[in-house]
């Protein structure tokens, strides 16, 4: 977005001080708020009130203490504001500043550039290469447009089996740290519950009993047809028989939890429209759903050899899947677990294929289905939390459907301009008429990608 599209956007948006009981007027809408020192410690706050229909939505301060080196508008915001303290009670250390940063509900995007064909932009799309063990290094669609929708995977800590070996690893896997950001509170930190690495995934009698006995990579044999493989693992399942790049795979990504309760706390949806259900405001997720403690004992465990989690958050990490929750991971290729973390910001048709396959599909859904049945029970005990599951079904499917848009609306800006570029250039390459079939196939395949859910 240029300068005079931000001009456009932020055209009559006023700063007013309505810590004293004042509000944006009937022709106004707030879609933000500023802590102010002159503010009194009941009224804190300024709001950032826009002309209706404002274009300006789902407004965030980034910046983290204590220097606030972070504090950046993603490439799909505009920043409106800089202020110490944002919305937050910390300020920044010296002389940083947050930045407030918001979407906007309607803009021109970004044009995207390429000065080669699709295959030379990345040639994992075209051709085989090195076989090592079970798998093939072939690969998938890895399209990165740059819009951080989801936040990285967790870190792996690996240490070398066989020095030497790239591919011969051992997993040590980390609790994974989230960060709930609420309007109007402090970020709340929190860990999401560990889950077992490639070599731990079979060691019990348990998990060789639930765990899908399967290894799922991808196959590319041309740029339009990539295809999954599930292959049968050996028995036993010791971690010496297992492919070295298998990684253990959340069914439902991590990231959907957070994208989750910033829905469901403002009632905004990811494409800026409003929930049906209205949302349940920070002071529910601060001081109820991520606050330590506030279930009483004795609720039903989350499956049978999970702890009595006592925190709601804590109840729903657990459903996700985790050492004592392991029946529905999926052991794939990290050429897969990669690329599929980071679904929520790619275009990967390989990655749409492996989501939609049987044994997969089957395992998102129960996953799906353990997470709302853990908000039912938080929604019948904490007070202030009527409407949770409502909100989880709306905002879950929306969020697909986000993915879902994004990715294709990617997917297919990339391939029209892989086009544009073999109709535009001279002398016409021999190959021109075989790519444009390609890339027709593509589109198709683009148009019929779906999430589990999302349809």
């Amino acid at each position: 977005m240029d300068k005079s599209d931000v001009s456009r956007v932020l055209k009559g948006t006023e700063i007013k001080k309505t810590c004293y009981g004042g509000s944006c007027t009937d022709a106004e809408e707030s879609v933000s708020t500023r802590v102010e020192e002159a503010c009194t410690i009941f009224n804190p706050s300024r709001k950032y009130c826009c002309p209706k229909p404002a274009l300006l939505c789902d407004c965030t301060w980034r910046g983290s203490q204590p220097d606030c080196p972070d504090a950046k508008c993603k490439s799909d915001e505009v920043a409106i504001d800089l202020n110490p303290q944002g919305s937050g009670i910390l300020a920044c250390s010296w002389s940083p500043k947050k930045t407030d940063c918001s979407k906007v509900r309607s803009g021109p995007q970004a044009a995207l550039t390429c000065d080669m064909s699709i295959c030379d932009a990345d040639p994992a799309l075209c051709g085989d290469t090195a076989s090592i063990g079970l798998m093939t290094k072939r690969d998938f669609f890895t399209l990165d447009n740059g819009l951080s929708i989801a936040e990285p995977l967790y870190t792996d800590d690996l240490e070398p089996e066989d020095e030497g070996d790239e591919y011969s690893i051992l997993e040590k896997r980390k609790k994974r740290s989230v960060t709930f950001e609420l309007l109007g509170r402090a970020a709340i930190i929190v860990f999401a519950r560990p889950h077992p690495s490639r070599s731990q995934l079979f060691a019990s009698a348990l998990r060789l009993r639930t765990v899908i006995r399967r290894f799922f990579h991808l196959e590319h044999t041309q740029c339009d047809g990539t295809a999954i493989t599930g292959v049968d693992l050996p028995t036993p399942n010791q971690a010496s028989t297992l492919p070295r790049t298998g990684e253990t795979e959340h069914p439902i990504d991590l990231s959907i939890h957070k994208r989750f309760v910033r829905c469901a706390e403002r009632g905004i949806l990811p494409d800026c429209s409003a929930t049906e259900n209205p949302g349940l405001g920070a002071a529910f997720f601060a001081d109820q759903y991520l606050a330590e403690n506030m279930l009483r004992q004795g609720l039903p465990l989350v499956t049978p050899n999970s702890a009595q989690y006592r925190s709601a958050y804590m109840r729903v990490w657990e459903a996700f899947g985790s050492t004592t929750n392991a029946a529905q991971f999926v052991l794939t290729d990290r050429d897969i677990n990669g690329p599929k973390g980071r679904v929520m910001n790619l275009g990967a048709i390989g990655v749409f294929k492996y989501l939609q396959n049987t044994d997969v599909a089957a395992r998102f859904q129960n996953t799906r289905d353990l997470i709302r049945e853990r908000l039912e029970i938080i929604e019948a005990e904490l007070p202030g939390a009527t409407g949770l599951v409502a909100l989880w079904d709306e905002c879950f499917e929306a969020i697909l459907r986000e993915i879902k848009r994004t990715a294709q609306e990617w997917l297919l800006a990339r391939v029209n301009q892989a086009r544009q570029i073999y109709t535009q250039v001279r002398p016409t390459p021999w190959n021109r008429a075989s790519v444009f079939t390609t890339l027709t196939s593509l589109e198709r395949q683009i148009m019929s990608m779906y999430i589990p859910g999302s349809r």
